[in-house]
């Protein structure tokens, strides 16, 4: 609301909060293959891209710079939410992978996105991963694989997150079609 009503302030509060996100990921990313950044709020489902662009893109932009010179790993963003209305505006911050969320078309996802872009999701967390079969993980993880990585520039991956009640057998399923489909991205 305030990206509306007071500008003035949410631009403070998102410098503030950059330098607090920024000092708390220094804390522990020393290490690791990834450095993985949730964004929660930046999504096409609650903002427009004139608005991630005001407010998200050149703090975002400062993090991902900062954290792959420091750190020197490929920086993956992830917005809940569909991302579509504000995804171009996200991947000129320099991001190298969007993990895209289960409420994103991902056949949409990868056209907005164009083939250089590397994708990362998006099966569904609750009804596919967590309550569903291993046959319909299967099938829900090629059919992820088929929309948005049938060229490669795709990590198949939960939308979202997995679960902690999900169950072996159903992440097992998942790693099977993703082992089985590997290519070169």
């Amino acid at each position: 609301m305030d990206t509306m009503m007071e500008p003035e302030l949410a631009q403070k509060v998102m410098a503030k909060s950059t330098e607090l996100v920024d000092g708390i990921i220094r804390v522990g990313s020393e290490s690791g293959q990834y450095t993985w950044l949730p964004d929660p709020t930046a999504s096409g489902t609650i903002i427009n891209a004139d608005t991630f662009n005001e407010f998200c893109s050149k703090p975002l932009s400062r993090i991902v710079k900062g954290w792959r010179h420091d750190f020197k790993n490929p920086m993956v963003y992830h917005v809940c939410g569909d991302t579509i209305p504000v995804m171009k505006e996200m991947l000129k911050t320099g991001i190298d992978v969007l993990s895209i969320d289960h409420a994103v078309d991902i056949a949409e996802a990868r056209k907005v996105a164009g083939k250089n872009a590397i994708l990362f999701g998006n099966v569904h967390p609750i009804t596919t991963l967590w309550n569903g079969t291993p046959d319909e993980v299967r099938k829900e993880s090629l059919d992820c694989i088929e929309k948005a990585g049938a060229d490669g520039r795709f990590i198949l991956s939960g939308g979202c997150e997995v679960t902690r009640d999900t169950t072996v057998e159903n992440v097992r399923a998942m790693v099977e079609v993703g082992e089985k489909y590997k290519y070169g991205a």
